[in-house]
């Protein structure tokens, strides 16, 4: 009886975290969308560099408890910009994201090892293939061990030591 008591809270307590946390994002991504509406605002026709921007601006403060929610966050617009070759803007976010990332998650946490080789993407485009190689061949190891659960992490990976390769 204590153990299923015991579970049952945890349950709970998971259940709880888990809409706090889709609470929290609806609500970002509704503010973001509302400030895009001409009808709402007085701004122009947002590009979505700006609204990458916008929603950086707005990401909420580290706190206890949502440091995943914000990495997670970060690792997005990091990764969008950097999609939009505006590595320059790419580039302070990841960095913030990787610190964030192993400081409050660790250094094995799935989403430090997202954010990390989020980052080769802007160091290959820097021309820092020295800092590229040693990120992959950190990185490809532990992604091959988790696979299964992240196996497009590990496919970028592979995919990120072959342009490596081709650019040396």
């Amino acid at each position: 009886l204590c153990a299923g008591t015991v579970v049952a809270w945890w349950q709970a307590t998971e259940a709880r975290s888990s809409q706090q946390r889709a609470e929290t994002v609806k609500s970002f991504v509704a503010d973001l969308l509302t400030d895009a509406d001409p009808y709402e605002t007085s701004s122009t026709e947002p590009t979505v560099k700006a609204m990458l921007e916008a929603a950086f601006q707005r990401l909420p403060p580290p706190q206890p408890g949502n440091a995943a929610l914000r990495v997670e966050l970060l690792n997005l617009i990091g990764g969008s910009l950097s999609g939009l070759s505006d590595f320059d803007r790419a580039e302070p976010i990841l960095v913030a994201a990787v610190a964030e990332s192993r400081r409050e998650l660790g250094d094995d946490h799935e989403l430090t090892l997202a954010a990390r080789l989020l980052q080769t993407t802007v160091e290959r485009f820097r021309g820092r293939t020295d800092a590229m190689r040693v990120t992959l061949d950190e990185l490809v190891p532990a992604l091959r061990s988790r696979a299964e659960s992240r196996p497009q992490l590990l496919r970028d990976a592979l995919t990120m030591a072959a342009h490596l390769a081709l650019d040396e």
